[in-house]
């Protein structure tokens, strides 16, 4: 299995997805920046859109920008 550095070696963005449990977590991670993190509680279903678009408005990117989803 890749590590987050060799993924971002291959990838220079990446948009990272934690919908494991009722804490929903995501992240950008780039690799000429720090990650931006956001968490949210509730139904994965629906945090997952919520927490992707919140995270493309707070770093200015859009869902093409990002080179890898993990």
């Amino acid at each position: 299995m890749s590590s987050l550095r060799q993924l971002l070696a291959l990838h220079p963005t990446i948009l990272l997805i934690d919908s494991s449990s009722t804490v929903v977590q995501a992240a950008v991670l780039r690799r000429d920046a720090e990650a931006v993190w956001s968490t949210k509680l509730g139904e994965a279903g629906e945090q997952v859109f919520s927490l992707t678009s919140e995270l493309l408005e707070r770093t200015n990117l859009s869902l093409d920008s990002i080179d890898a989803f993990v």
